[in-house]
């Protein structure tokens, strides 16, 4: 059976708790590729623990959201990677 975003690809901001990681691990589930970008690297890193206990997998990126050409660099680095952009999820809480 084919999965909702089976062959999709989705970049989460702010996905590294909350949330953005809810919704990660939703796409996850759901057959898309996913990376979470986060300015929380030890948070990242738990979001990848807990996606691999589900056995699925996500990608992580540290990434100051707050700096566009940042952002912009690392999307085009992951749509290198994955050949598309499909899905793009802003959950970044920036105060």
């Amino acid at each position: 059976m084919k999965s909702r975003f089976s062959g999709q690809t989705a970049i989460v901001a702010g996905g590294a708790r909350g949330i953005g990681l809810t919704t990660a691990l939703r796409l996850a589930r759901e057959g898309c590729k996913v990376c979470c970008f986060d300015i929380l690297a030890d948070d990242l890193e738990a979001a990848t623990e807990k996606a691999s206990a589900e056995g699925l997998e996500i990608g992580t990126a540290v990434v100051d959201v707050t700096d566009e050409s940042v952002v912009a660099k690392k999307i085009a680095e992951q749509a290198g990677q994955w050949g598309q952009l499909d899905i793009m999820v802003n959950c970044a809480g920036i105060t």
